[in-house]
């Protein structure tokens, strides 16, 4: 029971970690490719790209449970 109540606490801040380290990962692997190898990964953006999305799903998500919000003042 606790880790049912350790997994749900936690399940969002892990996944947002995992999606972010995954784009930091995969566009590095890139610029090494790109510059390295002179050939570029066709798939990298477009991974890249849903992630990002996905994070943003979660991140909402994670927001309402919590109450917060991100606010930008100009």
């Amino acid at each position: 029971m606790k880790a049912i109540k350790w997994a749900d606490r936690n399940i969002e801040k892990i996944i947002l970690v995992v999606l972010l380290f995954g784009i930091l990962g995969i566009n590095t692997a890139q610029i090494f490719y790109r510059f390295g190898a002179k050939s570029a990964l066709p798939w990298v953006e477009e991974l890249s790209r849903y992630l990002l999305i996905w994070s943003g799903f979660i991140g909402v998500s994670y927001t309402i449970r919590y109450n917060t919000a991100m606010r930008l003042t100009l």
